[in-house]
């Protein structure tokens, strides 16, 4: 796996795991643009995959279930990369979940990526499927999420307002994310 972390019965997670570089190998600059693209580019993927999963016998195994989860290494690390652009810092930024000392710290070294921090009482899914979370609480979030960037894309800056509403909408997709990834490896979701 490229990604690799773990939460703790007491919600503390900490793991690592690769930023994409396939946009860092062509002549075109890293811009928010273009890794949303790629973003969207990957959800289709983990649906897809999805999809694929259940059309034999409608049950994840453990091969699928690795599939899945590294599709969801894919967007996590796609995600991370457009919160770091989003947020004008490329070395780090702060994840805050809720107002009792809930946190996530992820540093940015080279293409890797490190999170450390706190969850709290957030630290699994309330769903047994992955299809729920998938097609009823990930695509909602996201759905409002790209309603809200696409017209920000073709302005030439992105204001400080919106910038931070950005921030918001990328904090709870990536935590979902994490979370669900954590989720369907362990089997706790199928």
């Amino acid at each position: 796996m490229v990604t690799n972390y773990t939460i703790d019965n007491d919600g503390y997670l900490k793991g690592n795991g690769i930023i994409p570089y396939l946009l860092k190998e062509t002549d075109d600059p890293i811009t928010v643009e273009n890794i949303f693209n790629e973003m969207l580019r990957d959800v289709r993927r983990l649906h897809d995959v999805y999809i694929l999963t259940m059309s034999d016998d409608g049950k994840i195994t453990g091969r699928e279930r690795f599939q899945i989860c590294r599709e969801l290494d894919n967007l996590l690390g796609d995600l991370i990369l457009l919160r770091v652009l989003v947020s004008g810092n490329r070395n780090f930024f702060d994840l805050t979940i809720g107002l009792n000392n809930q946190f996530i710290t992820f540093k940015i070294l080279k293409q890797r990526w490190e999170a450390e921090g706190n969850l709290g009482k957030i630290k699994k899914l309330n769903f047994k499927k992955f299809k729920f979370w998938l097609t009823k609480y990930f695509s909602v979030r996201l759905n409002r999420f790209v309603s809200f960037m696409q017209p920000k894309l073709k302005l030439a800056s992105i204001q400080e307002v919106d910038k931070m509403l950005m921030h918001s909408y990328l904090d709870k997709i990536i935590l979902s994310t994490i979370i669900s990834r954590n989720d369907i490896f362990s089997a706790r979701i199928s």
